[in-house]
């Protein structure tokens, strides 16, 4: 068996299936929201995806299962990699979306719920279909060279790009009641901007793989270092601004909060990098990552809890005579 997934771990393979699966994307949701695909067969195929996606995550080889150092070079380090406990999110992420895909299983097909769903889901299901894919790109023999370590960071922003769009259907579906929205709407959040930070983190750590960790003993110039400044100081901001246009754009003070939460866990780690006087050559790099970082997180959660706020005004006033 595992032989067998072995030999259809095949990158073109995998990056076929992949795009296939995002360029079906707008058929796909059309078929859910004209019907021609019942809801039966779609909360059934969506809990068997959830399902498969949790067998693909547990399956051992993948890097992030290697040690956390990533076999660094002790002078030189990838700006963006948040603290260990940043990771703890998988376990609301996926039990929150067991509790969804096991929910939605008794909802009836022609509830508000399910319409909802049916233009949800598409884009959901998709992102699950990229995540599985990463799980089998995110591996040494994808690292071995450049072509080919772009694999795993390209698919993770697939799904970002995926969940976007779910989560963009879901906040115009709204308001779906509050049970509704701790059993759908709140583990799709913490995924979408949990996901947002993942493809970041990937992209530096494909690059850094790329650029250190493959050929260790030859010698980097400043043009190395300078690709990881940029990249990750360009991350930092991207992550920023994510986190406060999407957070009051779609008025999701939940995804705010996971984008503070990742950027605190990378000052986490910066702040313990700028104690450690081997990392000289990227000593200024450190501090500033760390500051872009540290801001980013604040400006992400003040708007989150400014986007609280308002939900919560709008809320009381729609519920008022």
């Amino acid at each position: 068996m595992t032989a067998a997934l072995e030999t259809l771990n095949n990158p073109a393979l995998v990056v076929s299936a992949g795009a296939a699966a995002v360029s079906v994307l707008p058929a796909f949701e059309q078929a859910c929201l004209s019907g021609r695909i019942p809801w039966s067969v779609l909360k059934t195929s969506n809990a068997l995806l959830f399902l498969l996606n949790v067998l693909a995550t547990s399956r051992p080889g993948r890097l992030d299962g290697e040690s956390t150092d990533l076999k660094m070079l002790p002078r030189v380090r990838p700006l963006v990699f948040p603290a260990g406990w940043a990771f703890a999110i998988w376990g609301p992420i996926f039990a929150g979306e067991f509790m969804s895909s096991v929910g939605a299983l008794f909802v009836k097909s022609r509830s508000r719920t399910a319409l909802s769903l049916s233009k949800i889901w598409p884009a959901f299901m998709v992102a699950q279909i990229c995540q599985i894919l990463w799980t089998a790109a995110f591996r040494k023999k994808y690292m071995a060279n450049a072509s080919s370590a772009v694999i795993a960071p390209l698919f993770l922003t697939m799904t970002a790009y995926a969940l976007s769009r779910a989560h963009r259907a879901y906040s115009l579906s709204r308001p779906l009641g509050v049970a509704a929205y701790l059993l759908f709407g709140l583990p799709l959040t913490l995924h979408f901007g949990w996901m947002c930070a993942a493809s970041l983190l990937n992209w530096n750590g494909s690059v850094y793989a790329v650029l250190f960790r493959n050929n260790p003993r030859k010698k980097k110039g400043e043009e190395a270092v300078a690709i990881l400044r940029w990249l990750g100081h360009g991350s930092a901001v991207l992550a920023s601004g994510l986190g406060l246009i999407c957070t009051v754009a779609r008025q999701a003070p939940l995804f705010g909060a996971v984008i503070s939460w990742a950027l605190f866990a990378c000052a986490d780690t910066l702040q313990k990098w700028s104690l450690d006087k081997k990392l000289s050559v990227q000593k200024k790099d450190i501090d500033l990552q760390f500051q872009l970082c540290r801001w980013g997180a604040i400006m992400s959660m003040v708007a989150s809890v400014f986007t609280s706020g308002t939900v919560t005004a709008n809320s009381l006033h729609a519920a008022s005579p």
